[in-house]
């Protein structure tokens, strides 16, 4: 146990003797770990958007964004769907603010009959219920509040005075997905449509059938929109709409849109990982470097270990602890480092931290460490404990 505390203390000893040194490296774990845990929860994101749109069940679907031209868009006609004779339904949202901060949603049914937008509990197909004659619709809340907890009934006051009466029929997931049909784009992918909830506030979802007018009355109808088709129609039957769509505004079948989702993943890879693989090498070489270094300029201690009767072992021990420490103080700065962006909002869609954070953390730690082990073990391995006496001075 002496001895042990022994290292420690020398640990430290080497933690200040060698402090720019020790400062360099911990600036370069902290920039490796917060690039890293970035990087991929971007990736990530980027993947979840793209499954939430891949889920369409079926692939006879046209997104249909408005052409802001002045010759084609006639206020709120601008998408004519009377020369289709298929059978069809529109997905749609109406969108609009409950107070300064809240934001409320109304979906219409056939978007969430074909989109699988992921919830923690609950589920989107609900009815209304009357309890003691009063009607309370079904919503849908982006998380759990005081105010607002699932199960449970609510009152939601809009903006001109006006109120109605919920409850809680589920909460989206802690990634906070959600569809929006606000943009429209002349390159249309899953992250023009898929956002995340400020994570600030609390967001209203509810389906627009079930709901009375005087509750959508301050909202506004999203140009852009889905058309879903029914699976039997044919080939041609299916392209002769998509014309006649087209022909009003921006298009894009199932696949068009698969197709730059894809794309824009791709982006992100090749973005991301690069750079994330430059920062991880430059990071390995960085702590091979200290621990060469150190071993070289840190014989004397190691001959005092060795003259007070300690081994090889207490050596690479000695080493290790150094790293370790390092490791430890580059783990709270980054900690208060990623804290205070959290709270600054800097960092939306950080408040929760996730397993694959708390893995990838991890990860580049222990790697880090394992390779000292590995140097420093091959460097004194040839090394007798006469060697090790031999200080230069």
């Amino acid at each position: 146990m002496n001895r042990f505390f022994s290292q420690i203390s020398m640990a430290f000893n080497l933690l200040i003797r060698h402090f720019f040194v020790n400062l360099i490296l911990i600036v370069l774990l902290c920039i490796s770990v917060l690039f890293s845990n970035f990087a991929i929860i971007e990736v990530k994101s980027i993947q979840d958007n793209y499954d939430i749109v891949f889920s369409l069940p079926s692939h006879k679907t046209v997104l249909y964004m408005v052409s802001y031209d002045v010759t084609k868009y006639k206020g709120n006609n601008f998408l004519d769907l009377s020369e289709i004779n298929s059978f069809y339904s529109v997905g749609k949202v109406r969108y609009g603010p409950v107070n300064d901060n809240s934001r409320m949603y109304f979906y219409s049914k056939a978007l969430i009959d074909n989109l699988a937008i992921p919830l923690s509990e609950g589920n989107w197909n609900c009815s209304v219920k009357t309890i003691r004659g009063t009607n309370y619709y079904p919503i849908i809340i982006s998380k759990e509040t005081s105010q607002y907890q699932y199960g449970k009934t609510a009152v939601i006051r809009f903006q001109n005075g006006t109120y109605i009466n919920v409850y809680v029929c589920g909460v989206l997931s802690s990634s906070q997905k959600f569809v929006n049909l606000t943009m429209s784009t002349n390159s249309a992918n899953s992250d023009h449509l898929i956002k995340e909830c400020n994570p600030d506030t609390v967001t209203f979802f509810g389906i627009d059938e079930l709901y009375p007018n005087f509750a959508k009355d301050i909202t506004y109808e999203c140009d852009t929109r889905f058309i879903f088709f029914e699976d039997n129609i044919t080939s041609e039957q299916f392209n002769r709409n998509y014309n006649i769509i087209k022909n009003q505004g921006y298009a894009y079948t199932y696949e068009q849109l698969l197709n730059n989702s894809q794309y824009h993943i791709k982006q992100g890879y090749t973005y991301y990982i690069p750079l994330l693989i430059c920062l991880l090498l430059l990071c390995t070489i960085g702590i091979v470097s200290f621990t060469v270094l150190s071993i070289k300029n840190n014989q004397y201690y190691y001959s005092c270990f060795l003259l007070c009767g300690g081994r090889k072992k207490d050596c690479v021990n000695l080493s290790l602890i150094n790293v370790l420490l390092i490791i430890l103080i580059s783990f709270l700065i980054t900690f208060f480092i990623t804290n205070l962006l959290v709270q600054t909002g800097a960092l939306s869609g950080w408040y929760k931290i996730t397993l694959l954070n708390v893995v990838c953390t991890l990860i580049i730690y222990l790697f880090n460490l394992f390779v000292s082990w590995v140097i420093t073990k091959l460097a004194l391995k040839n090394k007798t404990v006469l060697q090790l006496l031999k200080v230069e001075v």
